[in-house]
């Protein structure tokens, strides 16, 4: 499955997996050089799979726009849907919800405890980005066990657009860490 999700007809709505499959690995460099806005697409891709599939009235746009307040209904049906297959899954999608909104509020605290101290909040938000994206592999494999693609293989490759999406965050990525040199060596 590529990154643009096409449209669904009727002969091929039994192909489409129920959710959006990307390998962890994709999401963790897409997430990390995208500063996690590869993860609200994953979220819309999600969102519409899930319409096609089951026609519930859900708007994927909404729901991506406030994915925050979405999140546990999301892996409710990823859950849903894994139990439904006969699969289970050791996730708790309780905990990765209360870890999601603990990271956010952590985050605001350390930026406003660090402030005026550069090099504190430069090295904060690396490690922040490491917290979201371990949370995102976590969501995608339980995503990917629904969708019978584990190892997320359907979706695992970079793709010219992926690059491109990624290209500003590479340059982004890579004054922060000239920022850190620059501070570490003043």
């Amino acid at each position: 499955m590529s990154d643009f999700a096409n449209g669904v007809t009727a002969d091929n709505q039994a192909e489409q997996p129920p959710f959006f499959v990307v390998s962890p690995g994709k999401v963790a460099v897409m997430g990390f050089f995208t500063f996690g806005m590869y993860w609200l697409y994953c979220f819309y891709q999600n969102w519409k799979l899930h319409k096609t599939r089951t026609g519930e009235e859900v708007s994927p746009f909404w729901r991506c726009f406030f994915a925050f307040l979405f999140i546990y209904p999301l892996l409710r049906r990823v859950n849903d849907c894994i139990r439904e297959s006969g699969k289970s899954s050791e996730w708790s999608i309780l905990g990765l919800t209360l870890a999601q909104y603990a990271l956010a509020v952590t985050g605001v605290a350390v930026n406003a405890m660090l402030e005026g101290r550069p090099a504190a909040v430069l090295l904060a938000s690396f490690v922040c980005q490491a917290a979201w994206i371990m949370l995102f592999i976590a969501m995608q494999n339980g995503i990917n066990l629904s969708a019978g693609d584990v190892s997320g293989q359907s979706n695992n490759r970079l793709t010219l657009a992926n690059w491109l999406w990624m290209l500003p965050g590479i340059g982004l990525q890579l004054m922060m860490v000239f920022a850190l040199v620059v501070i570490a060596i003043a």
